[in-house]
């Protein structure tokens, strides 16, 4: 026979002991030791970590079917692209229209059928983790019409032949399709069709559902902040009491046992809620500011001193296995990240030198003929402030790429000028805006990636000043 002994008890059985020993004038005052406190921060912090996405998704998901008013097992088609307004994730790209939805597979598993088309397209699957575990899409699964069917993680049964059956690790999954556009007519004349064409229905029902959004307008979203500001600024406890509902709702990855043990350590419990209650004034004040030392650090990794001309995000995205700091960090900066396969992201914010891109200065990035992104699908470049939202310009240019009728230099190389205000004669053409006065970053997308990216070796231009003239300042 063996007893579980939770913290709780502990703290009580210890509280008894030390009051009998009272009686033997070997009184000492009960207290934690440096090491207790300092073991108990490290289950804590990785804990906010394991679970920073699982909570983001869950309010995610809240406020973009509140926005739409669409329901779970529902595409919201959305055919418009994002402004300067939008608030919904950080970082939105420019490149495609999306088509997401909210799978619920706790009811059974729903069909996804997709048209035939040659317009490039992948529909990833991230479960409530913010794991990719499935990719539907040109690269994966070819271009002819299809059907799959989503089954939760404890499902079984018989499937009806011609469908091909996709696992999911959790009962929610997130569907964040793309189709590439090439403009907004393009996208309003050919994408949109193809859209109403990707429609989910149940397993055992012949009636399709769809929903298509006119906008992404900010005005249809009710909430007070963005998801991703809500979340961090829940307190520990509210936030340890969310994570432990939802992780009952969808349980951890068998890879996880490790954490969850540990998690017994500070008496979290899945289900059941949390409370520092059973900790010291001073514990209190330590784990409570766990929450922001940590999104501290991820400010630290993205806007902190960056050691070279760019960050290429190449590796351990899309599916993290037990690294929780990364896939926390990215889900804090990039909320629905694709697999490397599918898109890369290098990103930066210094300039040649490494100084912090400003909006005071003018810069100029030239590629060269053989420095052009090496790409399968295609390619832009969106800047973005450093709320990491999109920045606010005369021209309504958020992003710019090979699907713009940017205008080559002779010998083949192309050079993108990056300033607040219009450059003068042709180099408006290639011209993005980038805010005024203010610091700002920069992501260059680079869908279905050719292999030479993968090289240890690959390097992107810098990013280079310039003055009025548009020469290169050293």
């Amino acid at each position: 026979m063996s007893v579980r002994v939770n913290l709780k008890s502990k703290l009580f059985i210890s509280g008894t002991l030390i009051m009998a020993c009272v009686g033997l004038n070997a009184f000492k005052e009960f207290s934690v030791s440096d090491q207790e406190i300092a073991r108990r921060k490290e289950i804590i912090t990785k804990a906010y970590n394991f679970g920073f996405p699982l909570v983001l998704m869950e309010y995610s998901k809240k406020a973009m079917l509140t926005k739409t008013e669409t329901k779970t097992n529902q595409f919201d088609h959305l055919s418009t692209f994002p402004d300067w307004k939008f608030r919904d994730v950080v970082r939105p790209n420019l490149d495609t229209f999306y088509s997401h939805a909210w799978l619920d597979l706790s009811n059974g598993p729903v069909v996804v059928t997709v048209p035939s088309t040659k317009r490039y397209y992948l529909i990833p699957a991230l479960d409530a983790y913010t794991n990719v575990f499935s990719s539907v899409g040109t690269r994966t699964t070819g271009t002819k019409a299809q059907k799959f069917v989503y089954t939760g993680p404890n499902w079984s049964g018989k499937l009806p032949k011609g469908v091909k059956e996709i696992k999911c690790p959790t009962n929610m999954v997130w569907l964040l399709g793309r189709i590439e556009v090439q403009n907004q007519e393009d996208g309003e004349t050919i994408v949109a069709d193809i859209q109403d064409e990707i429609y989910i229905k149940p397993l055992k029902c012949n009636r399709k559902i769809t929903y298509r959004s006119n906008s992404f307008s900010s005005e249809k979203y009710t909430a007070k902040e963005p998801p991703i500001d809500y979340v961090k600024q829940l307190s520990i406890e509210e936030f340890f009491t969310k994570m432990s509902y939802l992780m009952k709702l969808y349980p951890p990855a068998a890879a996880d046992s490790v954490l969850i043990e540990e998690l017994k350590e500070i008496d979290f419990e899945i289900g059941d809620g949390f409370s520092l209650g059973m900790f010291s004034d001073e514990e209190k004040e330590i784990y409570s500011n766990i929450p922001e030392e940590v999104q501290a650090q991820w400010d630290e990794n993205l806007y902190g001193e960056q050691t070279k001309p760019w960050n290429l995000y190449i590796k351990d995205i899309g599916n993290y296995g037990i690294n929780y700091e990364h896939r926390a960090y990215i889900s804090a900066i990039g909320l629905g990240a694709n697999l490397p396969e599918d898109a890369v992201y290098p990103m930066t914010t210094v300039d040649k030198n490494l100084e912090d891109l400003n909006g005071e200065n003018n810069y100029v990035i030239h590629f060269s003929k053989n420095e052009i992104p090496s790409v399968n699908g295609f390619w832009s470049l969106t800047c973005y402030n450093n709320n990491d939202f999109l920045v606010h310009n005369e021209l309504d240019r958020y992003a710019i790429g090979d699907r713009c009728h940017l205008k080559f230099n002779k010998d083949g190389s192309l050079d993108i000028y990056l300033q607040a205000n219009k450059p003068s004669n042709y180099k408006s053409i290639n011209w993005l805006p980038i805010p005024s006065d203010a610091t700002f970053s920069l992501v260059l997308r680079m869908y279905w990636p050719k292999k030479e990216v993968f090289a240890t070796d690959y390097k992107l231009p810098c990013v280079k000043k310039i003055n009025s003239s548009n020469k290169v300042i050293i």
